[in-house]
């Protein structure tokens, strides 16, 4: 499958998250998506349909599919962590004191290295070959 197919493919199953993508589904659009992931509007662009392809890769690989949410819930965590930091210094730096040092120093690079292992973990996982098991065997 070409690049374009493989951007077409996932934007119009925006947000299918059942049955199954084979390998050349996934590759090309998550290739893309990884290598543009230094621009945020991309990222924000393409998380619901590299989730829901990621799922649908992790189905026809026979591995349990909801790895991806439970990297978007990470993702929402540390988006929220930034949110609060950015609060912080806009109200000052008396508002959170030690609590936002805290934050700023240990939660939010643990939570960034917890997010990149789910991503390495399930891009992984998605470069597992097809596994032709009959559909009551394979988790849903």
């Amino acid at each position: 499958m070409t690049i374009r197919r493989s951007f077409v493919h996932a934007f119009s199953n925006y947000a299918v998250f059942s049955g199954r993508s084979s390998r050349g589904d996934f590759w090309p659009f998550a290739g893309v998506c990884i290598f543009f992931a230094v621009v945020p509007l991309t990222v924000l662009a393409t998380v619901i349909p590299l989730s829901a392809i990621a799922t649908r890769r992790l189905r026809d690989a026979g591995v349990w599919p909801y790895f991806p949410a439970i990297a978007l819930f990470v993702l929402v965590l540390y988006v929220s962590a930034l949110a609060v930091l950015a609060t912080g210094f806009v109200v000052g730096s008396e508002a959170f004191g030690a609590g936002m040092i805290f934050w700023l120093v240990f939660v939010g690079p643990v939570v960034m290295l917890v997010g990149a292992a789910l991503t390495v973990i399930i891009l992984l996982l998605c470069a597992l070959p097809t596994n032709h098991k009959k559909p009551s065997e394979v988790p849903q």
